[in-house]
């Protein structure tokens, strides 16, 4: 279980049956956010910079479409790079989380998330495929050399 959930649970903000949570609650209706909450999680010395935020949110998803490759889910990193902007909204210009990966550097995007599973959790281990890529220095997308005929 996360941290915050922890905390929130120890705390006893269990939402609509204490009234208090992520929202505020009156007569079992959402009354707006939990004000007292958004100061308690600024004050709780973890803070992330914007990037920072943005790498860990991309840094998953980059892993979910490596392991969809990983167990056949898919067939090429085009069909994940695609479902990802198609099913999660993934930002068309980056090209996909795998485009992503490539273009950010494999053997740092592994470093990263290594460094951020001893400290973020498991969830951040990078699968099989990505580290194999990052130690190997190989790539999703090959690039093939044309000639001209």
């Amino acid at each position: 279980m996360p941290v915050i959930l922890r905390k929130m649970q120890e705390a006893k903000l269990l939402g609509r049956k204490t009234s208090s949570g992520f929202y505020q609650y009156e007569a079992g209706k959402q009354k707006g956010a939990n004000e007292a909450l958004q100061t308690w999680r600024r004050n709780s010395g973890t803070t992330f910079s914007a990037e920072k935020l943005a790498h860990r949110l991309i840094f998953l998803m980059v892993n979910e479409a490596a392991r969809c490759l990983q167990e056949k889910v898919v067939n090429a990193p085009e069909d994940a790079d695609f479902g990802m902007i198609l099913g999660t909204g993934f930002a068309p210009f980056r090209g996909g989380p795998l485009r992503f990966a490539e273009f950010f550097g494999l053997e740092k995007l592994v470093a990263e998330m290594d460094s951020l599973a001893d400290t973020g959790g498991e969830k951040f281990k990078p699968c099989d495929l990505l580290q194999k890529h990052a130690e190997a220095g190989t790539k999703f997308y090959e690039v093939t050399s044309r000639s001209a005929a």
